[in-house]
């Protein structure tokens, strides 16, 4: 089981989300909507993942996050645990939201909420400061063009503890998701032999 977590002003019905259901099928690929203050969100997704993790116990279950969701992505595979894939992770998202304080919108329904200073500064509560010291199988996926996020915070943090591809170019929406298809695929797999191989 895939459970795709979206990232900030985002939603369960981003293009991303929709591409890999259809792509990674018959894989189930979940996207929930979960609300953009911080504590809610990891609230709900703890729940919203065990909920999951219970009615399919037997399945693999791999967290591919986008952004703010890479960065929740990255906490949540060691709660439960699960295999993490990081699409151009906000792994410093006080830093990178600092500047969305305040009223926004949705992308997909243009729905108006606010993001208040210490939801921003909620957000440090879920850091992993060190990924290596506690290690889950992790496939970073950036682009070097991403106009939004520093690619190397992602690649310095994570690297010789997960496998990572960098993609030329790109942006921050991730220009490369159709060619990182096969990548995740095999990392699901790769997953699923983990779950059933004997201890």
């Amino acid at each position: 089981m895939v459970i795709y977590l979206h990232g900030f002003a985002s939603s369960g019905r981003s293009w991303k989300a929709q591409r890999l259901q259809r792509w990674l099928a018959p894989i189930p690929v979940l996207a929930p909507t979960f609300r953009q203050d911080p504590p809610s969100a990891v609230r709900y997704l703890e729940g919203y993942i065990g909920d999951a993790v219970a009615q399919t116990p037997q399945e693999p279950l791999l967290l591919v996050g986008s952004s703010l969701g890479g960065y929740y992505a990255q906490y949540l595979a060691r709660r439960f645990p699960a295999g993490a894939v990081l699409i151009n992770p906000a792994l410093n998202p006080v830093e990178t939201l600092a500047q969305c304080v305040g009223e926004n919108r949705i992308f997909q329904t243009q729905e108006v909420f606010t993001f208040t200073l210490s939801q921003l500064q909620a957000l440090k509560s879920f850091d992993i400061v060190d990924p290596c010291a506690s290690p889950v199988p992790t496939l970073v996926l950036v682009d070097q063009g991403d106009e939004v996020i520093d690619p190397s915070l992602a690649v310095d943090k994570y690297s010789g503890c997960a496998e990572m591809r960098i993609f030329e170019g790109g942006n921050h929406g991730f220009a490369h998701l159709e060619e990182s298809l096969a990548l995740i695929k095999e990392f699901y797999q790769r997953l699923g032999r983990r779950v059933t191989e004997p201890g």
